[in-house]
């Protein structure tokens, strides 16, 4: 049974104290700042067209709130908040104002504004925290997949499908990683030194690539799973699967955003300027 879409409900009864002047855009909220280091970078104005990546990077947080409505702000973090929100049918109004209250919460490192970090401390989290945690949790996952399979495969159907996608998340995943941290993030250290490097642009938008195929992935597993709702019949098992398919995804969701949405932007814009240094004639380091 499909679970009470609890964000909708979030989203009508949330209280929230909006200060409109006379003639202001309905659809333009200002975020208060929530620490000093917000106030002092000053928080961008969200409207409609911001994109929901940019939203999530200005104020991590925010995070829970596309969670909870199901907006894909990693793989689809180029999508302008009006159309997210009218692809889901949900007022963009109270979605920024859901979204402008958000960050009082204490902060943990997922909640860590990282477009202030430096580039090399950004990638490093990366690779510290969202590649040991794949690493660590998806072989345990996969074998309790097969486990809860086994057991209650004849009556759900959809578990040999689940069986399937997950059994293939080491393929999608582990090469990329190993990828990134053999090539990718040293030609950023190198880019962020200021020595050149070829090719790098085809290297960073190979990464957003992969991304897509992971993000369809994950959309098929809350399918399948009818959003990770457990079924009456759920053994204890079956409920640790379902809840480490949501864990996986939410990790996941992190970590692509992350790279597609914070370091992809600034390595970008590294490999950009040294381009513009190498047409004007100025050698690179």
């Amino acid at each position: 049974m499909k679970r009470t879409p609890f964000a909708l409900l979030v989203l009508v009864v949330l209280p929230v104290a909006v200060t409109a002047s006379r003639g202001q855009d309905a659809t333009t909220i200002r975020p208060a700042p929530q620490s000093q280091s917000d106030e002092t970078i000053g928080t961008h104005q969200w409207t409609s067209a911001t994109t929901i990546g940019r939203i999530v990077a200005d104020r991590p947080q925010t995070a829970r709130i596309f969670e909870l409505v199901e907006i894909d702000y990693c793989c689809g973090g180029d999508t302008s908040l009006g159309d997210a929100a009218l692809k889901k049918q949900i007022s963009v109004d109270r979605l920024l104002a859901a979204l402008s209250v958000v960050g009082v919460a204490p902060r943990d490192a997922e909640q860590h504004n990282w477009q202030l970090a430096g580039i090399d401390e950004l990638m490093d989290h990366i690779v510290a925290r969202h590649h040991t945690w794949l690493r660590r949790e998806l072989p345990p996952l996969i074998e309790t997949t097969r486990t809860v399979y086994r057991v209650h495969g004849q009556h759900h159907a959809e578990l040999r499908q689940i069986v399937d996608i997950v059994e293939g998340l080491p393929a999608a995943l582990l090469p990329h990683l190993v990828d990134e941290e053999q090539n990718i993030f040293p030609a950023v250290r190198a880019l962020a030194a200021g020595t050149s490097v070829q090719n790098i642009g085809h290297a960073l938008e190979s990464m957003r690539t992969d991304h897509d195929e992971v993000g369809a992935m994950l959309h098929q597993l809350r399918t399948l799973t009818h959003d990770f709702a457990v079924p009456d019949d759920a053994c204890a098992q079956y409920r640790g699967m379902l809840a480490g398919l949501e864990a996986l995804e939410r990790d996941l969701h992190i970590h692509v955003h992350l790279e597609n949405n914070v370091l992809l932007p600034r390595a970008m814009k590294l490999a950009e300027s040294m381009n513009r240094r190498s047409d004007h004639g100025q050698a690179p380091r």
